[in-house]
């Protein structure tokens, strides 16, 4: 039997592992619980051995849950194993195994970003069923440089492009301001049709009972479908304004909201859209947020690093998560909020 391009196993191999459909919230629910367990344990050989001797079961589930993750763990193990074939004339995913700590550490002295680094790390690892957390079962743990919010670039001050986007153009102006009003990705802007607008009202209770729907202060939402935004999962998004309700309600349901013309892939490719999520995402946490000497101690976010002494109301960052289709508030406290 011919054996399979190097590139091939390894797409073979993440194909196994995609989980999509199912909840990554109660894979990590099981582990939590397997997890506190492993850390009784721990604590009973530390008081009897001076240190633990157990390892703990890696934090991430072992699937891949959303269309966009596998899309990028396979970029970044594709050119791992080629590197790999190059470097060491590999010619199996397992023959690459043994390199993997070298090329984490020669993407440590390339310009990647420490994000980008992090995402090399948990890809590779994932491809071989590891972990790169410090203490866990079949670790790869390695001292990766850390994420810190001064260094994001994304959307932060004048970029090239934007010296190609006009927001004051009427139509570019028009679609500025639906993205601000409902902080969709771009591909989820361009994906929506008319009738996924939906009033607080008929949103499914078994939906209003889970928790996870953000207010609205036009009681209108967008629903987006598991195939339509990241990680796989139906979210609800606040509609902020009466205009962007009315642009939706104005077309045939079947109609999506920003066609893409005929002979074209996309459209205002200069529009820097995640810009437009950060202002939308401010604007949400502030229409709920309560003063912060008005909230417990418990309820406050107190930010560290470059951002030391700001201090947000949780309530209103789950809010405003749950809006943007993230589950953590530290993202939202990192990447949106200004």
């Amino acid at each position: 039997m011919a054996r399979h391009r190097i590139d091939k196993q390894a797409r073979d191999i993440l194909i196994g592992l995609c989980c999509y459909g199912q909840s990554k919230s109660e894979a990590k629910r099981q582990i939590e619980a397997i997890r506190a367990k492993e850390h009784n344990i721990r604590a009973k050989e530390k008081a009897e051995f001076g240190e633990p001797r157990t390892l703990l079961t890696p934090k991430a589930p072992p699937g891949i849950y959303s269309f966009s993750t596998f899309n990028n763990y396979l970029y970044h193990c594709t050119r791992f194993v080629n590197w790999a074939k190059q470097e060491h004339g590999c010619k199996t995913v397992e023959q690459a195994k043994p390199f993997i700590k070298e090329y984490i550490q020669e993407t440590m002295y390339s310009d990647y970003s420490a994000s980008t680094i992090k995402s090399i790390h948990a890809a590779v690892a994932k491809l071989y069923g590891l972990s790169t957390e410090l203490g866990a079962k079949d670790s790869i743990a390695m001292n990766t440089p850390e994420r810190k919010r001064e260094d994001i670039t994304r959307s932060r001050g004048q970029a090239e492009r934007d010296k190609h986007f006009n927001p004051e153009k009427p139509k570019n102006k028009e679609f500025v301001e639906f993205c601000k009003a409902t902080g969709l990705r771009r591909s989820e802007v361009l994906a929506i049709t008319a009738g996924q607008i939906i009033a607080y009202k008929d949103i499914p209770q078994f939906r209003k009972d889970e928790g996870k729907i953000a207010k609205s202060p036009t009681n209108q939402y967008i629903i987006i479908h598991k195939n339509q935004g990241k990680g796989g999962r139906v979210r609800y998004v606040p509609i902020l304004t009466k205009s962007a309700v009315d642009l939706m309600k104005g077309k045939p349901t079947h109609e999506k909201v920003w066609p893409i013309p005929q002979g074209q892939k996309s459209i205002f490719t200069k529009a820097d859209i995640h810009s437009f999520r950060r202002d939308y995402a401010t604007t949400l946490y502030n229409l709920y947020a309560k003063p912060i000497d008005q909230i417990s101690e418990n309820q406050k976010y107190k930010c560290r690093g470059n951002l030391a002494g700001v201090v947000y109301d949780k309530e209103s960052m789950r809010n405003t998560s749950e809006a943007l289709g993230h589950s953590r508030i530290c993202v939202i406290a990192g990447h949106y909020l200004h």
